[in-house]
């Protein structure tokens, strides 16, 4: 870096390992990971159709243990694996694919996330849609309390339960 700020110490970036995002890529079929839920917050981000940039809702998991594969441009799986460690941290996004399954799951949920299957296209110019399957093991109830402080927004349009209903 050739204008070092003032408040960086002398040899932070020598000593300082580079922190890159985790997101789960679905390369392989079997690729996926058990983890615990914990945070989902909407974002933005970009549309890989179109280009543009759009609310999106994206989950963080404490990984349990896991795999998965990068993929070349033409969506051939890249070996050898990531084997996920853990107690690392991932994110995934609520694309089509798993969305609608972590509609129900909280913060503190144990789930297997897992790319079981592809459909095929009916354009042969596009890959082959990937079925991914979410499927909860338990509530954490233990973890939920010693993490607190951490926050689990209801997904976009939930009603308030706990709102009172001054119409009454």
């Amino acid at each position: 870096m050739a204008n070092t700020p003032a408040w960086l110490g002398k040899d932070d970036l020598t000593n300082s390992v580079e922190q890159k995002g985790n997101w789960i890529k679905w390369g392989k079929v079997g690729d996926g990971f058990k983890g615990i839920l914990v945070s989902r917050e909407m974002r933005p981000r970009k549309n890989f159709n179109t280009g543009a940039m759009e609310q999106g809702e994206v989950f963080e998991f404490s990984i349990i243990g896991g795999e998965y594969h990068e993929a070349d441009k033409k969506g051939n799986a890249i070996e050898p694996g990531v084997t996920l460690k853990e107690g690392s941290k991932y994110f995934c996004d609520d694309s089509k694919r798993i969305g609608a399954g972590m509609r129900d799951i909280r913060v503190g949920d144990e789930v297997i996330i897992l790319f079981e299957s592809t459909q095929p296209n009916k354009d042969p110019k596009f890959q082959d849609p990937k079925i991914i399957k979410v499927r909860f093991l338990k509530h954490h109830s233990d973890w939920v309390a010693k993490t607190a402080g951490v926050t689990d927004p209801e997904p976009a349009g939930a009603p308030d339960l706990m709102a009172p209903d001054f119409g009454a």
